[in-house]
């Protein structure tokens, strides 16, 4: 996909995802991790109105880079991934500096 993590594209960027509906949702690239030679990103969805961030609950959504029928697509990483943790957890230690993370237990 990319040369390396240091060429990504998308840092700090709006992304505009389709959902299962055909809803169209933007987010917010926070930034990428790779493990075993797949790509993760840390997304924040972001609005067009200043008041929909006081609503919001500020979620992190990790989507994995994946290859269907010839093209890169972004799918949401379930909890329940082998890999979920641990990507997660690589996520958590690089944006801390920048970011309060809170798990489920703490909100």
């Amino acid at each position: 996909m990319f040369d390396d993590e240091e060429e990504v594209p998308f840092e700090g960027k709006l992304l505009t995802l389709t959902d299962e509906s055909g809803t169209n949702v933007q987010y917010e690239h926070l930034d990428t991790v790779v493990l075993d030679s797949t790509y993760y990103f840390a997304l924040v969805p972001a609005f067009e109105e200043p008041e929909e961030y006081i609503d919001a609950d500020g979620e992190l959504v990790i989507m994995k880079v994946v290859e269907e029928d010839g093209e890169q697509v972004l799918i949401g990483l379930s909890e329940e991934a082998p890999e979920f943790h641990l990507v997660f957890q690589m996520f958590e230690e690089r944006l801390a500096e920048e970011y309060t993370i809170l798990s489920d237990e703490e909100e």
